[in-house]
Parts: structure tokens; sequence; C-alpha cells
């Protein structure tokens, strides 16, 4: 499988590798595609906060409940 990047994308992880911030062209490849998965991860869950926001399901907090919410959460998490 091969695959056609542009003129600039290829000098980009030329020069890359030649910083030695990429050990080749492949790992250059391989961590933009891992972004463009991360990328495409958070676009879902966005996706799903905002059909719950369409849907209700949320609850709305002014700075003092923001604030409790964090502090029960923080205590969860601890273990108390």
């Amino acid at each position: 499988m091969s695959y056609e990047i542009s003129t600039e994308n290829a000098a980009f992880i030329d020069e890359q590798v030649a910083k030695g911030v990429l050990h080749d062209p492949n790992e250059g490849l391989n961590k933009a595609i891992g972004l463009l998965r991360k990328q495409a991860s958070l676009i879902d869950r966005l996706e799903q906060a905002c059909q719950q926001i369409d849907n209700g399901r949320y609850i709305e907090l002014d700075e003092a409940g923001l604030d409790e919410y964090f502090r029960g959460l923080e205590a969860i998490a601890s273990g108390q």
C-alpha cells in the first residue's frame, strides 16, 4: 500500500528527520495518523455532548455549584 503526500509535507517530514525529531518518514506519517485519530475521537465526543445537551441531559451550575461539583468529584477520585 502506498500513498502520495504533497511536496511541502514531504519536505517538512524530511526536515524533522534531519533534525532528529523523527527517526524516519514513516514515524512522521504514523504520528500524523495518530493525531487524526485523536481528532476524530474528540469530534465524536463533542457530537455526543451536543446530543446530550439537545436532549436536555445536562445540569446547570453557577460558579459556587461548579466548585462544589468538582470537590465532589475529587472526593470520589480520592476514595473519600
